[in-house]
């Protein structure tokens, strides 16, 4: 006997392993480095805090624009070289198919409705929110390099 294949059986043992591991290093970054965090957020957004002032005496509330300017440009970077060209992805027909538009029209067909989702939107913001986290990371430990986080 057969079991009815039900995809979102698959799609909620995903999600549930998902959030596990994500309240676990939201668990871990709350209580190891929130006040590292919270700064680092702070700088990157451009907000000013008390907080963060040197000393007593230190009256300015510029805060420079460098870290954003510096993600934001990666994230620029990445999108260009996602989206630039027009098709975000390819697909590879089977060499033995003798129909080669049927792969073709089922790119096509998969990039509109991603583009109707607006996905070219969440993909951004998925670069940006990664590069952000990428930066915290660096900083709260500075013996790491990029590499290490990859």
């Amino acid at each position: 006997m057969a079991q009815n294949y039900e995809p979102e059986d698959d799609y909620q043992a995903l999600a549930s392993w998902l959030s596990t591991k994500l309240e676990g290093w939201r668990n871990n970054r709350d209580n190891n480095n929130l006040s590292q965090w919270d700064e680092y957020y702070r700088l990157w957004r451009g907000q000013w805090s008390a907080e963060d002032q040197n000393r007593q005496s230190e009256k300015s509330r510029i805060i420079t624009p460098a870290l954003q300017q510096a993600v934001e440009a990666s994230v620029a970077e990445l999108e260009e070289a996602t989206f630039g060209r027009g098709k975000w992805f390819d697909i590879k027909d089977d060499q033995l198919d003798e129909e080669k538009s049927d792969v073709e029209y089922i790119r096509n067909l998969l990039q509109e409705d991603l583009e109707a989702a607006g996905c070219k939107m969440l993909y951004v913001r998925y670069f940006l929110m990664v590069l952000y986290m990428v930066q915290v990371l660096l900083r709260l430990s500075p013996k790491r390099t990029l590499k290490d986080v990859q």
